[in-house]
């Protein structure tokens, strides 16, 4: 009998588990976002070729990818970008961390980033604007990385911050 007990706690056991491979292919939480979503309204789709750079608009700014396949904004000064990890796509990039914001950072395949950009005025104020991107794929020139394709969202509010304080228009939507 203890066979027996033992033999079926061994079947079940294999057919409630599932290898990462499995894990993954089915649309499940990767990133800050959860399970696949759509891509949010407003999204864009550009490819940006190394040397190359598309404006932000809400940031008065262009992001730029290196020579060496890393993400830049032309000014650094009060700019920052932070990879977020691999996402399901761009509406899987969700939350904006409050650190860990870089001035230049890599592309790759499958992450999600956020830029970060803090307007100071002159009364002493300050506002943070925020835009999300996606590296879809690599941009192939024979063996070697010419470029990436990206989808993004310019401006981007994220869900995890209180826009209603701030009487900024910039701020005052949601995402």
């Amino acid at each position: 009998m203890k066979k027996l007990t033992y033999f079926l706690m061994l079947l079940a056991l294999a057919f409630a588990s599932c290898s990462k491979e499995e894990a993954g292919n089915d649309g499940g939480a990767k990133g800050n976002g959860g399970s696949a979503v759509p891509d949010p309204s407003g999204t864009a789709t550009a490819n940006l070729m190394m040397g190359g750079c598309i404006g932000m608009n809400s940031f008065g700014n262009y992001l730029y990818l290196s020579k060496s396949n890393n993400f830049y904004f032309s000014y650094t000064s009060s700019y920052g970008i932070i990879d977020i990890g691999e996402v399901n796509g761009l509406g899987n990039v969700r939350n904006a961390p409050e650190s860990g914001y870089y001035d230049e950072i890599a592309a790759i395949k499958g992450h999600g980033y956020i830029g970060r950009y803090q307007v100071s005025y002159t009364d002493g104020s300050k506002i943070l604007k925020y835009i999300r991107f996606y590296v879809v794929d690599y941009i192939s020139s024979g063996s070697s990385i010419s470029g990436v394709t990206i989808k993004f969202q310019d401006p981007f509010y994220p869900e995890n911050i209180d826009f209603s304080d701030n009487n900024s228009t910039s701020n005052a939507a949601s995402n």
